[in-house]
């Protein structure tokens, strides 16, 4: 058996014994160092030093979730987390307002089963204003909660609600949720809960939840960052040392609900695809049993080789999408397998299939193989994790998770251990032990198509009319290759991980001399083989190395991205030029992925966002434009099926030359060792003349108009509206940024405050400028309850209107977006996959190579005046186009009252339908 390569995830060093290979994590090697002192509150305290950039995470775990709530009183610990962001007794104003003023980034809070918790990262200059106000709202809170604050984040967590549920397969949580736990047991209702138990949420709920949970006794607060220990401890005691510890809580014991017969249901729902999901209650967080099962779900469905895949997905092909894993909870966990079905097949077909895999599995276990490359996957991407200081798995995230949950900041040492150990006869019994009985298997399949047949009735008449440092941007070094091949390096020292991305100028628009989805395809094949290793062993290597590529399309770009370990950087380099240069495009693959890009093309006709993107560009740049085809990039079901396999290789034969190109690398290497890795490798890469794509000026759309698509028993509405502004560069683009945060890029933004947190009718609203080097699409969106389309249209307007007219961005407005901007900067660029998509779209869009390293003092000079000077030049309310995907049944009355100029009924690629009555509506307003 082979050994593997020994990856230290601190350490990183190569074994050099003789025919030594890869090997796993030492998990004696993996440390994050780390405080933890206890307040004498019962508040403990955990803090971290990481000196890398001058940000901090402060998260704040409570010990209570969902699994704390009465039966009847569903979705309180969620809706308490939202009433969390609404002010406290010093500061009764909305926290994202302030949040955002001190330039928060990995903004959150978010609530499961067993805990809620609240994170932010944050300037160190801002840390004492951030710990003062975690304090003050986990101290100072029912002052300020009062009937119409719960009224307005009930209404917002029902419209979240809702979202969810609007969403494909969007009911199945709640489904399955009711299914696997006994009435009354705690997971037996879902984190959101039901519309009738927050209906019933009333203020006094909330003020004895508060009362009853959010004492410090049951709070964990990790501190990780640019900071000094000590002087961190001080600064907590001094703000949460005088709040009270809370009530003792008697903690739930251990309670799996471990299943023994099997159970089904199923439903149907608005999607293009059935799905086959299977669950199994399984062991509690913490316990060996709950690791081995981690494993077990990669071995089934992670990577191209995983079993899952394998048999479903690439040699059978009659599954899109499979995914199998383990969920740890503190009561009870839950193993979950899914395949969606290829349209054309039999749902029982794909089920009998799965469970054959499965018993194949049970009966014989995992191999060694299997065993080792799933685990030096895990490991891998922990190293790369590690790289964050905050935001979700980050490290503040870690060591919140294992204090609260196992009692200790470093207890994930004992996983890891158990984890590194877990030999296969280990995962063989916990498969055998947890997943032999006791199934509950949901089956979705799509609703059935119905055709209107007979005589249309009469039609002829129409309905009558109704102070922080600066930030640091990393030096930029650049070289060209003997073959015209740009290579900009980022060169950033003491990081694990190095990143290239091959940034060619082709993209979407370069379907305009070919079939429209042609670039996604040919991006999503070329990662699929190469002339000597088919797609499952690249994959199989790449798990090996630690490393992942892809290769993929945006508008006026295509890619090959690479992120690997610097460790292992030689032989990732060697495959990564093996597919750039020597792409098979098999004929298998092209059929496998043509098939599944019109699998995707049906499902964005199915999802309310996508099957605006897809309809809207026809129309803002007319047929025949370079961007005029769905922004999705994946074309149409005609023009996908018409694609040859000829048709993929003329398209990497006419763009991917080296000087069409530009490598942008990240990561601690010296850039005479990368040119001379790459000059060798590259070296036969030959330069040729590519086409020039024509992004001339589209003609005007029609303004005042409203496109409607279709979607029958929607709950909700989803509004885009927008119209061209000119290409990147063209004007002040820090200035843009500024004026679009206030319009709609913010949480605090006036059409999210205007839809969400006054109306209520939305989870959330905004807008924003789609980047091109072409005219770019200025668009604002809004998924809106269905009762609500009209009113929402109306106040997007409204805001539009007032945006240059009597209500211009205030000087308040204009600090705080400023103010933030400034202050996110130094976590802006705080991984190598953030530097590396800044120094993109330099390239992408010709900016000056110090764009970002003088952005900094170009937002510090912004003034006002500059943004309503281009306020006045971009916000144009008179050119807004209008599409709204809803029930055409419960929107069209409404709308006819806003006083559009013309209705009109499209499908989701954006082709008119026949006029059906009043469906197509002229007016003369």
């Amino acid at each position: 058996m082979k050994k593997h390569l020994l990856i230290s995830l601190l350490g990183l060093f190569l074994a050099t014994v003789a025919q030594s290979q890869t090997s796993l994590v030492d998990p004696a090697n993996v440390n994050i160092p780390f405080k933890k002192v206890v307040l004498d509150n019962g508040l403990r305290v955990v803090v971290h030093e990481d000196h890398k950039a001058p940000i901090v995470a402060v998260n704040v775990w409570y010990h209570v979730g969902s699994k704390n709530e009465k039966t009847g009183k569903s979705g309180f610990a969620h809706l308490f987390e939202h009433l969390m962001f609404n002010g406290s007794e010093h500061f009764n104003n909305d926290y994202f307002k302030a949040l955002e003023a001190i330039g928060a980034t990995d903004l959150n809070g978010t609530t499961n089963s067993d805990r809620t918790n609240y994170f932010q990262n944050v300037p160190v200059a801002a840390l004492d204003q951030v710990l003062w106000l975690e304090s003050d709202r986990m101290g100072h809170l029912l002052g300020v909660i009062d009937q119409a604050r719960l009224d307005e984040q009930r209404g917002v967590v029902q419209n979240e609600k809702r979202q969810g549920e609007n969403n494909p397969y969007g009911r199945e949580g709640e489904m399955v949720t009711k299914a696997s736990y006994p009435a009354g047991h705690p997971y037996s209702w879902t984190v959101i809960g039901s519309m009738d138990d927050l209906n019933a949420a009333s203020l006094d709920d909330v003020k004895d939840w508060f009362k009853t949970y959010y004492g410090a006794a049951n709070s964990v607060l990790v501190i990780a960052g640019d900071v000094k220990t000590d002087e961190v401890i001080e600064k907590v005691k001094k703000y949460f040392g005088n709040i009270p510890a809370g009530p003792s809580l008697a903690k739930p014991e251990v309670n799996i609900a471990k299943r023994t017969q099997d159970t089904r249901q199923s439903y149907q729902d608005m999607v293009t695809e059935a799905r086959v999901s299977m669950y199994w209650n399984t062991p509690q967080w913490g316990s060996k049993e709950s690791i081995y099962l981690d494993l077990a779900g990669s071995i089934l469905s992670s990577g191209k080789s995983s079993r899952l895949f394998k048999k479903l997905v690439y040699e059978d092909q009659i599954a899109t999408i499979v995914s199998a894993y383990n969920y740890a909870q503190e009561l009870g966990g839950r193993f979950t397998m899914q395949a969606r079905v290829k349209p054309g097949n039999d749902p029982a077909k794909i089920e009998a299939a799965t469970i054959a895999i499965l018993d194949e599995f049970i009966k014989n276990g995992p191999t060694q193989a299997e065993l080792d490359r799933v685990r030096a996957e895990y490991f891998a991407n922990i190293i790369k994790g590690l790289e964050r200081i905050g935001g979700f798995g980050g490290k503040s995230d870690i060591l919140a998770e294992y204090e609260v949950y196992g009692g200790s900041p470093d207890a994930y040492k004992e996983d890891l251990k158990t984890l590194a150990e877990a030999t296969v006869a280990d995962v063989h019994k916990a498969i055998k032990d947890w997943l032999t009985s006791g199934k509950h298997t949901i089956v979705c399949t799509p609703f059935q198509t119905y055709q209107v047949t007979g005589t249309e009735a009469d039609r002829s008449k129409i309905p009558a009319l109704g102070t922080q440092p600066a930030s640091s941007f990393p030096d930029l070094q650049t070289s060209t290759l003997k073959n015209g091949l740009k290579v900009v390096l980022a060169q950033r020292k003491n990081t694990p991980n190095v990143t290239m991305n091959l940034v060619l100028d082709a993209g979407y628009a370069a379907d305009q001399y070919a079939k429209p989805g042609t670039a996604a395809l040919a991006l999503n094949l070329l990662d699929e083989g190469t002339k000597t290793m088919n797609a499952l062993q690249i994959s199989d290597k790449l798990q090996t190395l630690g490393g992942s590529i892809a290769s993929y399309s945006d508008l006026d770009a295509s890619y090959v991205y690479m992120s690997t370990l610097k460790l292992t950087l030689e032989p990732s380099l060697d495959l990564y030029a093996d597919l750039l240069l020597n792409p098979a495009f098999a004929e298998n693959e092209f059929k496998r992925l043509r098939d599944q890009q019109l699998n995707s093309i049906k499902r964005e006709g199915t999802q309310p966002f996508q099957m605006a993107m897809r309809a809207l560009p026809k129309y803002l740049y007319g047929t025949g434009h370079a961007y005029s085809n769905p922004l999705t990039g994946t074309g149409y079901v005609e023009t996908v099926n018409a694609i040859t396999r000829e048709d993929i290789i003329k398209f990497y034969d006419t763009w991917f030359k080296p000087n069409n190109g530009t490598l942008v690398v990240v990561g601690d290497i010296e850039m005479k060792d990368l040119v001379n890795g790459l000059e060798r490798r590259f070296d036969k890469w030959k330069k040729a003349d590519v086409p020039k794509k024509n992004l001339a000026a589209a003609a005007k759309a029609k303004a005042n108009t409203v496109y409607v698509i279709d979607k029958p028993e929607s709950q909700q509405s989803v509004i885009m509206v927008g119209y061209l502004v000119d290409p990147y560069g063209k004007v002040p683009e820090i200035a843009r940024e500024s004026m679009m945060s206030v319009l709609g890029g913010d949480f605090t933004s006036r059409l999210n405050m205007n839809l969400r947190e006054d109306k209520h009718w939305s989870y959330g609203a905004g807008s924003f400028v789609w980047d091109a080097k072409g005219q770019r699409p200025l668009l604002a969106y809004a998924p809106v309850q269905t009762d609500k389309t009209k009113e929402s249209v109306q106040e997007i307007i409204k805001e539009f209107k007032s945006f240059v007219t009597d209500k211009p961005m205030t000087q308040e407005e204009f600090d705080r977006t400023k103010n933030n901007t400034v202050l996110q900067l130094p976590g802006r660029w705080e991984t190598n996959g953030a530097v590396s998509g800044s120094i993109e779209e330099i390239v992408k869009y010709g900016l000056p190579e110090d764009y970002y390293k003088t952005y900094d003092k170009n937002v510090r000079a912004l003034t006002l005046d500059e943004v309503r000077k281009v306020s006045k030049q971009m916000v144009s309310p008179e050119k807004l186009t209008w599409f709204v995907v809803g029930d055409k049944e419960k929107i069209m009355a409404g709308l006819k009252e806003v006083g559009f100029s013309e209705i009109i009924a499209i499908d989701a690629d954006g082709n008119p339908i026949k006029p059906i009555g009043d469906v197509k509506l002229k007016t003369n307003n």
